[in-house]
């Protein structure tokens, strides 16, 4: 699905997971960088307009929690 929205916004699916990350009230994205290009790639991300129809796609694969609940902890 994100691959969908990146296609139409002509960009990375990550980007598209870091704009909708940057709307979520409350939520902050720790972002690595493993390659040179990724940094002005995830740059973009700021200034994408993701649509309502974007946004209730990936709200409705991704639903934000509705309370404060922690990471789960992988080992």
């Amino acid at each position: 699905m994100l691959e969908i929205i990146a296609r139409d916004h002509r960009c990375q699916p990550a980007e598209i997971a870091l704009a909708w990350i940057l709307r979520q009230p409350g939520m902050t994205a720790i972002i690595e960088a493993d390659s040179p290009v990724h940094p002005g790639r995830l740059a973009r991300a700021k200034t994408l307009a993701l649509t309502a129809a974007d946004l209730a796609a990936i709200n409705g694969v991704f639903p934000p929690p509705v309370i404060r609940q922690p990471l789960s902890r992988q080992q």
